[in-house]
């Protein structure tokens, strides 16, 4: 099965979201209860959440992620 094709600027719910990104449900759920917040309630853009996971690639895993947030700001 193709992936639908979604811009980086197109509002999409969790569900497309995740089609868009190649990942599970689950894995936006975690997303987000690791801190990513939708832009538009309960739609977002995958560019949004692209420059969200870029912005954690420097980030340690073992690392306390609001210390290291804190870091950046």
């Amino acid at each position: 099965m193709i992936a639908p094709k979604y811009s980086d600027d197109l509002p999409v719910n969790a569900k497309e979201l995740a089609e868009a990104m190649r990942v599970s449900r689950w894995t936006v759920y975690r997303w987000r209860s690791e801190g990513y917040r939708f832009e538009f309630g309960n739609r977002t853009t995958t560019g949004h959440l692209k420059n969200w996971l870029r912005s954690r690639a420097d980030i340690p895993k073992n690392a306390d992620i609001e210390s290291e947030l804190a870091k950046l700001v």
